[in-house]
């Protein structure tokens, strides 16, 4: 906003003059609304593949998650039938 000092100092004319210029311009503009669709479309795109990708990692996580636990679980059942044959084998040669 401009206070009433800065207003009386601009030149109306001038104003005018660059106003109309812009208003032609506006009017011999074409834009390109293929440009605008294949943009769209492109997005949509992106953020499907996106999605996927995202889900196809949350998937690798968890099944990373998953045999981690199936691997702990193995050592546990290993060290586990470990520390009893050694406790036979202590008693064997007692």
């Amino acid at each position: 906003k401009y206070t009433d000092e800065e207003l009386e100092a601009m030149d109306k004319e001038a104003l005018e003059y660059k106003t109309t210029i812009l208003d032609e311009r506006v009017k011999h503009m074409n834009p390109n609304l293929k440009a605008l669709e294949e943009y769209r479309r492109k997005t949509e795109d992106f953020e499907r593949k996106r999605d996927e990708h995202d889900e196809a990692t949350k998937n690798r996580d968890d099944a990373r998650n998953e045999l981690a636990v199936l691997k702990k679980e193995r050592l546990d059942m290993f060290m586990e039938g470990f520390s009893i044959i050694t406790l036979k084998l202590k008693e064997m040669y007692q």
